[in-house]
């Protein structure tokens, strides 16, 4: 949640690459350094340990900067350690 700026509580949509599930839901924050990402309620439904899910969330800019505005990205392998970053 630090590296892309995701806040507690902060709106999110999420897909599951294994089910193609699709759903909006909110960021929790664990115990940091755990590299934990949960499904927590209604949405612990729609996935299971070991699925592959993409969390992504959105914001709101004037035009002059969505002009040269960049997502950050990061990409998570095994144990979900950082394997690329774009825009951070």
């Amino acid at each position: 949640m630090d590296k892309v700026g995701l806040v507690p509580y902060e709106k999110i949509l999420c897909s599951n690459m294994a089910n193609a599930a699709r759903f909006e839901t909110y960021a929790i924050p664990g115990e940091r350094g755990s590299r934990q990402i949960i499904l927590n309620g209604a949405a612990a439904h729609l996935g299971k340990p070991g699925d592959r899910v993409t969390i992504m969330s959105f914001t709101e800019v004037d035009h002059e900067e969505a002009m040269f505005w960049k997502p950050q990205v990061i990409v998570l392998g095994e144990g979900n350690a950082i394997v690329t970053e774009r825009g951070i």
